[in-house]
C-alpha cells in the first residue's frame, strides 16, 4: 500500500509526503527426488521448506522550493526532508538431504531515520551546481540460527506454523 500527497504550503514552499506499508508472506519449498544416488545413496530424496514474513513501513516528508521560493536571487532550488524506514523480516527454513539436516532461521529488524537537504544552484541555463547533505541514524537487530549437516538428529522443532523438522545438536546462534 502506498499513499502520496502533494501540497502547496504557501506560494514559496511545496510539501510532498509519501507513506508505504508492505506486509507479505511467502513460502518456497520443493521435494528434490532428483538427487544423485551415485554420489551418495543417502541423498536419493531431499526436501527444502522456507517461509519468509516481511513487514516494511516508510515515510518520506519533504519540503521543496516552488519557483517563487528559490533563494539567492531566484537562482537556487532547495529541498529539506525527513525519511523513516522500519523493516522486520522473519525467515524459517530447513533442508533434509536423506537424513542430513540443516534447519535454519532468522529474525532481522532494521530502522532508519534521516534528515536531508539539497541545494541546486543554476549557474546557467544548462549548468547546475548541486550540494546535498544527509544525516542518518541506522539500527539493526539480527538473531539467527543455522546448523551444519548431521546424520544423528536429536530432537525436532517446528519451521513456520506446521512443518516438523528434526534439529541437529550443532545449532549455532549468531547475534
Amino acid at each position: 500500500m502506498a499513499l502520496k500527497a502533494d501540497y502547496a504550503v504557501n506560494p514559496f514552499i511545496d510539501m510532498v509526503a509519501a507513506i508505504t506499508h508492505i506486509n507479505s508472506k511467502s513460502t518456497y519449498s520443493y521435494d528434490g527426488d532428483w538427487a544423485n544416488p551415485g554420489y551418495d545413496p543417502s541423498l536419493v530424496t531431499q526436501t527444502d521448506h522456507n517461509e519468509r514474513k516481511r513487514n516494511n513501513q516508510t515515510l518520506d516528508l519533504r519540503f521543496l522550493s516552488s519557483e517563487d521560493g528559490r533563494i539567492f536571487n531566484g537562482t537556487t532550488d532547495w529541498v529539506a526532508g525527513f525519511y523513516y524506514l522500519a523493516q522486520d523480516e522473519d525467515y524459517t527454513g530447513g533442508y533434509d538431504y536423506g537424513g542430513y539436516l540443516t534447519p535454519s532461521g532468522y529474525d532481522y529488524k532494521t530502522s532508519s531515520q534521516s534528515l536531508y537537504g539539497q541545494l541546486d544552484h543554476h549557474l546557467t541555463d544548462k549548468w547546475i551546481l548541486m550540494a546535498g547533505l544527509r544525516v542518518e541514524n541506522y539500527h539493526y537487530d539480527y538473531d539467527g540460527t543455522v546448523s551444519g549437516f548431521s546424520k544423528n538428529p536429536v530432537r525436532s522443532f517446528t519451521v513456520g506454523n506446521s512443518v516438523p523438522v528434526t534439529k541437529s545438536p550443532q545449532t549455532i546462534s549468531a547475534l
